[in-house]
């Protein structure tokens, strides 16, 4: 799968997994979703993640990059 979608993106110190499936997407990779919880998570205020905004967190830089390579993939409008 990796060969086809490509790696993590190291400059994403954030969303890198959010970026990853988002590129996994666009290529039409099959994705099965499984309808269970199979992953607990622990928060706390240790945690690398807790207080930061939707910013900080690099989900609008992922989401402006799925834009712009579907931007860059779709054909001119005529």
């Amino acid at each position: 799968m990796f060969d086809r979608v490509g790696l993590f993106d190291k400059s994403l110190l954030f969303g890198e997994d959010t970026d990853w499936y988002n590129r996994a997407n666009e290529l039409n990779v099959p994705i099965l979703r499984v309808e269970a919880v199979t992953l607990h998570v622990r928060r706390h205020d240790k945690n690398m993640t807790h207080g930061k905004t939707l910013v900080e967190l690099n989900m609008i830089r992922v989401v402006k990059m799925s834009i712009d390579r579907q931007r860059t993939a779709a054909p001119p409008a005529a």
